[in-house]
């Protein structure tokens, strides 16, 4: 007996290729010295691996190993380049309270 759904194939590999819109992170990390550094990247994962060999942004290079404490997500460079800079701008005290609010999202 042939079950009605499964008598209709589907190929497993189509010709359709998907585009993929690139997505980019700003990123804050906690340098080995307790500083903060916030930057933009499409490879969050990368960027990272880059730090701690030591192959990232200057002010990180004898600054690890870093941990990466906060991200947010956008779809487009400057939104996220736009957010880096005003996280830039923030002093130490609301830097760290960003943070635990972010902690704390996460909780919920």
């Amino acid at each position: 007996m042939s079950w009605p759904w499964r008598t209709a194939t589907m190929p497993l590999e189509t010709d359709i290729e998907i585009e993929t819109v690139p997505h980019y992170h700003v990123y804050m990390v906690r340098c080995t010295d307790g500083s903060l550094f916030t930057g933009v990247t499409s490879e969050l994962e990368g960027i990272l691996l880059q730090i701690n060999s030591g192959r990232g942004p200057q002010y990180t290079r004898t600054r690890c190993p870093v941990f990466l404490v906060y991200s947010e997500e956008f779809m487009n460079e400057a939104d996220a380049e736009h957010r880096a800079e005003f996280i830039r701008q923030l002093d130490r005290r609301d830097k760290e309270s960003l943070l635990s609010e972010s902690s704390l999202a996460v909780l919920e």
